[in-house]
């Protein structure tokens, strides 16, 4: 194509250059603007008479005109051209325009730069919009680990996370010979309630305990919905007292929710780990769930721990 072009008159070079849908320029080795295509006066609102023979820096902004400077012409003069740099033009009306230039020297004219500089219209326009899109998949992806992952009812972890926070927990504690305790929570009676006022109103209580325990607790226990009217809660770093403290408050916190004439009330039974002894998760919960049934057989409203003596009637029955 080159040399087609090289064997046509120069207004025709000027003719061809006109076709393109970016600003061609040429500058010379004192900067001066010895060429310019169409694109500057019919895009740009540069005249000819404006822009030749005049310094390049008339079509950069102040902060463009340092970064050629120190960037633009130091990189072009040891390597022979500069690609896809972005700076900002300014238009014949005084508007500034993003665009990215390409620069290159002329192996056989050595003192002079050719210039190919597209104008980013709407660079900005699409930067927002990129950025807009990927905060809305964020949202998106937020949203779809939180149905998958929160128990939509009850707002606390669903199982299947409970299961998985609360394992990695039990792991780090057994590694790092520290307590863990495991509370198992089923409320009283929940068939009957269902059955006497209709499931909507089971829902309520379900919602209204599930809050409770969300935040009564520390920041570092693990609260989860483990199926039906059970909840499960895992406190790193809790001594037997601790457990047993914060058991009482549950009873307290759920006799403060009404049903009708009467209050409602929870049934828990508590698991341990040991400092010189390794207890999986199934195990913390199996045992867990031992003491519920013991809470209930002696009953309800009360607080077993696993390890107590298992008579016809408990002797350690924490009553609200």
């Amino acid at each position: 194509m080159e040399s087609k072009i090289s064997s046509q008159p120069e207004t025709t070079k000027a003719d061809f250059a006109d076709h393109f849908l970016c600003a061609l320029m040429i500058s010379d080795k004192h900067r001066k603007i010895i060429f310019t295509n169409s694109y500057f006066q019919k895009e740009l609102g540069w005249d000819d008479s404006r822009l030749l023979g005049n310094d390049i820096n008339i079509l950069f902004t102040g902060a463009s005109q340092i970064f050629c400077d120190s960037y633009l012409f130091p990189i072009t003069s040891v390597e022979g051209r500069c690609e896809e740099t972005q700076i900002t033009l300014i238009k014949g009306n005084g508007e500034r325009l993003p665009a990215v230039v390409y620069i290159r020297s002329a192996p056989d004219q050595e003192d002079l730069l050719y210039w190919t500089i597209v104008p980013s219209i709407n660079r900005d326009k699409l930067y927002e919009e990129l950025i807009t899109n990927r905060e809305r998949l964020e949202a998106q992806a937020e949203t779809l680990n939180s149905l998958a992952t929160t128990d939509e009812l009850t707002g606390v972890n669903n199982r299947r996370e409970l299961m998985r926070l609360s394992e990695s927990l039990v792991e780090q504690a057994i590694r790092g010979s520290r307590e863990v305790a495991l509370l198992f929570i089923d409320i009283d009676y929940f068939k009957v309630i269902n059955d006497s006022h209709g499931h909507p109103y089971g829902d309520r209580i379900l919602k209204q305990l599930g809050k409770i325990l969300s935040e009564s607790g520390r920041s570092s226990d693990i609260v989860g919905r483990y199926g039906g009217e059970e909840f499960i809660i895992v406190m790193p770093d809790a001594s037997r007292d601790a457990a047993r403290s914060y058991a009482h408050r549950i009873h307290e916190l759920a006799g403060s929710i009404n049903l009708d004439q009467q209050h409602l009330t929870v049934s828990i039974g508590v698991s341990q780990t040991q400092a010189n002894k390794k207890t999986p998760l199934n195990l913390l919960v199996k045992c867990a769930d031992e003491a519920l049934y013991r809470a209930k057989a002696a009953g309800r409203n009360c607080t077993i721990f696993f390890d107590e003596k298992r008579n016809d009637r408990p002797r350690q029955i924490n009553h609200v």
